[in-house]
């Protein structure tokens, strides 16, 4: 959840019907919110959005590292036969 508790006072209302409309229900409810209670609804409701760490780049770089280890090792092979 993204949004904030202030404290305050509200009103919640509900209404409810069977699936046949034979029985209706209203119900209105006022309630206060405390400034302590806020602060404790927001401190464990509010989680904060993680930056998602992108893989991608990190793959390219060591399979790019891989790739010339690979290539380094290979060059070096090739010169030592070359003797």
């Amino acid at each position: 959840n993204k949004k904030k508790i202030d404290p305050g006072t509200y009103m919640l209302t509900v209404d409810a019907t069977t699936e046949n409309n034979q029985k209706k229900w209203h119900l209105a409810k006022t309630f206060t919110i405390k400034p302590e209670n806020a602060k404790k609804i927001n401190d464990e409701a509010i989680t904060e959005e993680k930056a998602e760490v992108s893989y991608l780049p990190m793959i390219i770089g060591i399979g790019g590292l891989l790739l010339g280890i690979i290539v380094f090792l290979s060059y070096k092979l090739f010169q030592q036969k070359g003797r």
